[in-house]
């Protein structure tokens, strides 16, 4: 089951990680750097089963302020709930359930904070 559930989170990590890279381009070079070293601790998660959940919930939260301040820059908000969204249908639903704030695009002022 922890096997499962590592691969299809693994699976979101991963499609979250290179559409936005293709979404953003070369505009946002720091941001990128920030979303590679999310990759990293995407790594460190899936080699750890104890934190497993723990790590996921926090690797999203971190993903998604950051994919929100791309967003909010890159005027492409929109967008990118749509790629974090689909990202997130990759899920199982017990994964998701403790995914704070992600089943639904928050208001852009959410995410400015």
């Amino acid at each position: 089951e922890d096997t499962t559930i590592e691969s299809d989170v693994g699976r979101g990590f991963e499609r979250i990680l290179q559409t936005t890279k293709d979404s953003i381009a070369r505009k946002h070079k720091d941001m990128l750097t920030h979303i590679e070293k999310l990759n990293t601790e995407k790594s460190r998660l899936i080699e750890n089963n104890d934190a497993y959940k723990q790590y996921a919930v926090r690797y999203y939260d971190m993903a998604y302020h950051l994919l929100c301040e791309v967003a909010i820059q890159s005027e492409v908000n929109q967008r990118l709930h749509s790629i974090l969204e689909g990202a997130l249908s990759y899920l199982p639903g017990e994964v998701c359930c403790v995914i704070k704030g992600l089943g639904t695009p928050p208001k852009r002022s959410v995410c400015a904070r």
